[in-house]
Formats: structure tokens, C-alpha cells, sequence
């Protein structure tokens, strides 16, 4: 390698590139994000509008009534984690996007 006196410059093109690039990046992941969850929330949409249907269809007040306490709790509960997993794409796209164009991304601290 060829340094001069003022060393390898490599480092600081990919901080550049970092500073630049990832709020970009970030935008495209937030939108993918929005995709993705209302992809999700339609399918568990219809999903529970069959299974609460065939599973309140021939059963009496008390157990429908438990039973649709029940839905709505699971009902939630993939709602959540559909959001929680599409709008990580908002960290994971910019530090693989990064990583495919070869440039060490900078670590996040909350991406799992």
C-alpha cells in the first residue's frame, strides 16, 4: 500500500458515505416498512375474519364472549409483532445496503 503522510482516506469516504447515505436509506426502509405491515395486516385481517367465524358461529353467549376476548388479544398480538418486524427495516436496510456496497456500516445499538 501506497500511504502518503496523510494516510489511507478509505475510513473516512465510508463515514461520508455513512452521514450521507443512511438517512436516505433509512426513508426507503420506512417505506418498505409501511408495504410490508399493510401486507401483513390485511392477511391477519382475513385470517381472523375466518377463524372468528367459524370458531363463534354455533356457540352460546358466554363462550362467545370469552372466545372473542381471546381473538381480539391474539388479534393484537400479531398486529404488534407485524409492526414491530416490518419497521425494522428501517435500521436493517441501511446497514445491509451499506454492507453489500462493501463498506463496514456503523453498528446500531437497538437493531435486534
Amino acid at each position: 500500500r501506497d500511504a502518503a503522510l496523510h494516510g489511507n482516506g478509505s475510513s473516512g469516504y465510508i463515514t461520508l458515505a455513512n452521514i450521507f447515505f443512511r438517512p436516505v436509506l433509512m426513508l426507503i426502509g420506512l417505506f418498505l416498512g409501511y408495504v410490508v405491515y399493510a401486507a401483513l395486516a390485511w392477511l391477519i385481517s382475513r385470517t381472523f375474519m375466518i377463524a372468528a367465524g367459524s370458531g363463534l358461529m354455533n356457540g352460546w353467549i358466554v363462550s362467545n364472549i370469552i372466545g372473542l376476548a381471546v381473538f381480539m388479544c391474539v388479534f393484537t398480538a400479531f398486529h404488534m409483532a407485524a409492526s414491530t418486524y416490518a419497521f425494522r427495516m428501517i435500521s436493517l436496510v441501511p446497514h445491509h445496503v451499506l454492507s453489500w456496497a462493501n463498506m463496514r456500516p456503523a453498528n446500531r445499538v437497538d437493531m435486534d
